[in-house]
């Protein structure tokens, strides 16, 4: 017996192998200079507040080049092929707090 949904859609999280012919490249995310930039920027803020890395999410409202990328990434992990490879995180000459913050953030 065959079932079906009727309000079903094709599964963009069902890959096959043409899906990923490219391997990594695809998947990759490279942040550019004036993302890592931003990236940094949020991550000092949020650790010179001395506040928990629970109380702060990402600026949504910014239009910075980096926020409109993670929301751009945020779509394909929730709604297409459910992964991404980011590439270039600021991590140099930043502290291990600063790290943390970074990845909480771009988490969000």
């Amino acid at each position: 017996m065959k079932l079906s949904n009727p309000n079903s859609q094709p599964d963009p999280v069902g890959w096959k192998p043409v899906d990923l012919a490219n391997g990594k490249t695809d998947l990759t995310v490279q942040f550019s200079a004036e993302q890592q930039t931003s990236l940094r920027s949020a991550a000092q803020d949020v650790v010179a507040s001395g506040r928990p890395l629970g109380e702060f999410t990402y600026p949504t409202q910014s239009k910075d080049a980096l926020s409109e990328d993670l929301h751009r990434t945020a779509r394909e992990v929730d709604s297409g092929r459910g992964i991404v490879i980011l590439r270039g995180f600021p991590l140099a000459g930043s502290s291990l707090a600063e790290i943390k913050a970074m990845y909480w953030l771009v988490g969000l």
